[in-house]
């Protein structure tokens, strides 16, 4: 005797309250390459699944020999900005959104040749250092990425998202 299996695929029909669906319908997405300063589209959701983030830092340490042991130490942070009438939580005590911060990692550079030397009273030593990984972050339309970093003992002169990428998706309804 031959067994069969029949499967039925139930869209949008919910078993018990917050239960998904049996099947989902199929997802309009399109990937996308994530840069500094990218704003996500009217109508659409950003799914970003991977993120790098490079900050140029001076060092506070000056002398050349001292630098090479020393270097420079940034955390990069990815950070999404909504336009207030967009903002997907209550406003601030300033009527602004909130920012959301997403921690990459740290990137550090010991025993590296100055990326320049930027010229001042005194002079500093600048590296390029970065940070990324994968992550789960959404952001929605109108939301702003842009790549921030902090450190101790540094000037931070730059920093931007110098990768990551993603999927537009039409939001749930």
């Amino acid at each position: 005797m031959r067994r069969g299996l029949l499967a039925v695929c139930m869209s949008g029909l919910l078993t018990t309250a917050g239960a998904l669906p049996l099947c989902a319908a199929p997802v309009d997405e399109q990937r996308v390459l994530i840069r500094n300063g990218f704003v996500v589209p009217a109508g659409k959701l950003l799914l970003v699944d991977d993120m790098s983030v490079d900050c140029v830092i001076a060092s506070e340490v000056f002398d050349d020999a001292e630098f090479h042991k020393v270097g420079v130490e940034a955390t990069a942070y990815l950070r999404i900005t909504y336009p207030t009438n967009a903002c997907p939580e209550a406003l601030d005590s300033e009527r602004e959104c909130p920012s959301q911060e997403y921690a990459l990692g740290t990137g550090a550079g010991r025993g590296q040749i100055a990326f320049f030397i930027q010229p001042g009273q005194p002079d500093r030593r600048v590296l390029r250092v970065g940070a990324g990984r994968e992550m789960n972050v959404f952001a929605g339309a109108g939301a702003t990425l842009r790549g921030t970093c902090q450190g101790i003992q540094v000037n931070m002169i730059n920093s931007f998202i110098t990768a990551g990428s993603g999927r537009l998706v039409n939001p749930p309804r």
